[in-house]
């Protein structure tokens, strides 16, 4: 295709841009989104960074389906799509990447059992040399995994949310909060009075 940038980052630009032009009545090119969603899916590193949407519809027509029973205004939309494509952009922009970037990464790209389980272990075998960095790779895992529960429930966050946030809307959404049970015992479990 002629008219797709060779650089990473304007491919993800052109590509948010299709999606908003889609989403916002417009009627834009199909095949540049599903030859820029293959090229930016096949790039392992910016697989699990780009929105949940972008990797479950294959082509125009079903992001439509996506967005239509979402969002009704189109501002929403454009917010919403901005707000998702943000961790990528921010990733190929080289902004908000920490040292244990790239070993979360390479566990949430597949967000297996398997995957997690290595990058704990590499946080917990940094613990000695590297305390801190084992607390950050601890963290940014707890937090990728919140923002994965969140992506599945459907419930949006902050793109500044901190992890208390992010964990207290995984626990609404799963109805682990303890305000949400009355029996006091389920209530005792989960911390609550």
């Amino acid at each position: 295709m002629d008219d797709i940038p060779e650089s990473r980052i304007e491919q993800v630009a052109m590509m948010e841009s299709i999606l908003i032009s889609r989403a916002t009545g417009g009627s834009p090119d199909g095949h540049a989104y599903e030859y820029l969603r293959r090229e930016v899916l096949a790039d392992v590193e910016l697989r699990a960074l780009v929105p949940e949407f972008v990797r479950t519809c294959r082509d125009l027509g079903a992001f439509w389906s996506h967005i239509k029973p979402q969002l009704d205004r189109y501002e929403e939309r454009r917010i919403y799509i901005r707000a998702a494509f943000a961790p990528v952009r921010d990733h190929l922009e080289a902004c908000n990447r920490a040292p244990s970037d790239g070993v979360v990464t390479d566990a949430l790209v597949s967000f297996d059992p398997e995957g997690v389980h290595a990058v704990w272990t590499k946080a917990l075998a940094r613990r000695t040399s590297d305390p801190e960095g084992a607390i950050t790779v601890a963290r940014t895992l707890v937090e990728a995994v919140c923002k994965h529960i969140l992506d599945g429930l459907g419930i949006t966050y902050g793109l500044k949310d901190d992890l208390p946030k992010l964990y207290g809307l995984v626990a609404g959404g799963l109805k682990l909060a303890p305000d949400q049970h009355r029996d006091v015992p389920i209530k005792a479990i989960l911390g609550g009075p």
